[in-house]
């Protein structure tokens, strides 16, 4: 399982079934959680920030790069 501390740039994407949606930072969640937790945790334990309910319908990770000048 993927922890957090390995994909720390990078952001979490969910929405809710009331149709809520929210990115939140992968350091974001360290801080609340722990760096050593997985996305599997994070998707288990997420709940809508809206409406509070356990419905998180879709859970995605975003990967954020980084732009080079060439």
């Amino acid at each position: 399982m993927t922890q957090l501390q390995t994909i720390i740039n990078n952001q979490m994407f969910s929405e809710c079934r009331c149709g809520h949606r929210k990115i939140v930072s992968v350091k974001e969640l360290i801080s609340r959680l722990n760096p050593t937790a997985t996305i599997y945790k994070v998707a288990r334990k997420a709940k809508c920030s809206h409406c509070v309910a356990k419905a998180i319908v879709d859970f995605r990770l975003l990967y954020v790069c980084k732009m080079i000048n060439v």
